[in-house]
């Protein structure tokens, strides 16, 4: 969400956002707020105009908005297990990391937390992506053991760096999940009647 500053706005007054109508807001005659819903990569940029009813009012440059990353838990692989009696080790994944430079962080000081409780990392490891036009973005991959839970439920999923900052879920509300173990208590009936051999139906 951008707000656009200017004068002689009124409500008909709509943002073009990369050549595409976006959702707008007037706020007052000179000030609108345009939601930037196109997905860029960080570094790249895009125009947003402005057209009151059919008519541009910056059919030239218009103004530039540069895509930055968000510092935020992006992922969490795998984003469910199964409740036991042993941790599994997750992967969570985490945008515009501190430390970029380094190809292989410590893993000291790094805490996952998984609702309101925080786990040691077990190892931190930068990742490199290649988005549109091959620019590269990096991020970190940290892997931690997840605690045990009592039972079924869902739970937010942060990382805490040694600097003391926390990354928390981003727009894609990553999260993970405990679900419960099912299990046999019966059959019913115990016996059934066997099929000739190529009778039984494919699952």
């Amino acid at each position: 969400m951008v707000v656009v500053a200017g004068q002689n706005f009124t409500s008909a007054t709509r943002c073009v956002v990369g050549g595409a109508a976006a959702p707008t807001r007037w706020l007052a005659s000179n000030l609108l707020e345009c939601q930037v819903t196109q997905q860029g990569v960080a570094g790249s940029h895009v125009v947003i105009q402005l057209l009151e009813r059919g008519l541009y009012l910056s059919r030239g440059s218009g103004v530039v908005v540069q895509f930055t990353t968000q510092s935020s838990v992006y992922k969490v692989e795998p984003a469910r297990v199964l409740i036991g009696r042993f941790a599994t080790l997750i992967k969570v994944f985490i945008a515009d990391p501190e430390n970029q430079s380094a190809p292989r962080p410590s893993a000291a000081g790094y805490f996952c937390k998984f609702g309101s409780k925080a786990i040691r990392a077990q190892s931190v490891d930068a990742v490199v992506n290649l988005g549109p036009n091959s620019t590269p973005t990096t991020s970190q991959e940290v892997r931690c053991r997840s605690p045990l839970a009592p039972g079924p439920q869902t739970v937010t999923v942060e990382v805490i760096t040694p600097s003391g900052s926390t990354y928390s879920a981003g727009v894609s509300g990553a999260s993970f999940e405990y679900v419960a173990r099912p299990s046999f208590k019966s059959i019913t009936p115990a016996t059934a009647p066997l099929l000739p051999s190529g009778a039984g139906s494919a699952l």
